[in-house]
């Protein structure tokens, strides 16, 4: 579900220029010791729209 929202909010025809990760301005960085960061957020410039993930 995640990938078909992503390629939803970022069809545009062009590479992926308006889509920019900005977890770390939130606090959704990697912790020592982790596989993966604790949530993920993107911004979409086109859109003026920011998607968070938590997990």
């Amino acid at each position: 579900m995640f990938q078909s929202m992503m390629c939803m909010l970022s069809a545009s025809g062009k590479q992926h220029s308006n889509v920019e990760y900005v977890g770390s301005r939130y606090g959704l960085a990697l912790t020592r010791h982790a596989k993966r960061p604790d949530g993920r957020a993107y911004r979409f410039r086109s859109r003026n729209m920011i998607i968070f993930l938590l997990f």
